[in-house]
């Protein structure tokens, strides 16, 4: 993503705690019980407890207005060769999704833009990778602090709430929303208005764009017929 001033642009294809799974899987005349979409968290920024549990939260209302749940899995501990042992059955699953929070250097290793905040790489319909530069997003919850204490701006939207939706954003384009749009969480450019609105909640998903992302999350579970729960498009929370 792209930040300046009071916009923030979303990188180029360029959630909380307790949340239980209520997507259903409708087979046979019965339903299945499946948890929706699964996060592995890979904390490298090393950000506070308090602070990420605020963005998973947020980014997991941001999805369950749209019809999604999410769990949340910190992974940040395990070892490399666990994350990388073949065995491991979530690295073949298409709703398993790895969230690499990055770290000041991490992200000047990547030598991105100055203004890239998050970044979904590599190409398709299968992807399940995104990262969010940490520091990039401090800044811009900084920069709304300077505002507030100036009297410019009277609500900012707060860290944690700006990580949850980069993060919810990122994993919109890997759930098959690749272009930018005019309105809602997805806009290539978020202004000082869009801001405001994910300070009270109500930056989310357009009702088209949940569709979408329902879809895919079907495709990716395997199954037309997944039945949704909760599905609450802009509902502000």
């Amino acid at each position: 993503m792209r930040l300046s001033k009071w916009h923030l642009k979303a990188a180029i294809i360029l959630a909380g705690l307790g949340c239980s799974g209520l997507v259903q899987r409708a087979m046979a005349g019965s339903q299945e019980p499946n948890t929706g979409i699964t996060v592995h968290v890979y904390n490298y920024a090393k950000v506070s407890r308090h602070n990420l549990n605020e963005a998973e939260q947020v980014a997991a209302k941001i999805f369950r207005n749209a019809g999604l749940e999410t769990q949340w899995v910190d992974d940040s501990e395990v070892s490399k060769v666990t994350q990388e042992n073949p065995a491991d059955p979530s690295l073949k699953s298409l709703t398993h999704f790895r969230l690499k929070i990055l770290s000041h250097g991490m992200t000047d290793r990547l030598a991105l833009h100055d203004d890239v905040m998050g970044l979904a790489p590599g190409a398709g319909a299968d992807r399940v990778m995104v990262y969010v530069c940490y520091n990039r997003v401090e800044d811009l919850a900084g920069t709304q602090l300077k505002a507030q204490a100036m009297g410019t701006l009277s609500r900012p939207a707060g860290l944690g709430r700006l990580l949850g939706a980069t993060i919810a954003h990122e994993l919109g384009h890997v759930l098959n929303l690749p272009s930018h749009s005019g309105m809602g969480i997805m806009r290539g450019r978020w202004d000082s208005s869009d801001l405001r609105d994910l300070s009270y909640g109500s930056l989310l998903f357009t009702p088209a764009q949940a569709e979408v992302i329902r879809a895919d999350f079907a495709r990716r579970y395997g199954s037309p017929s997944v039945l949704f729960a909760s599905a609450q498009p802009y509902k502000a929370f």
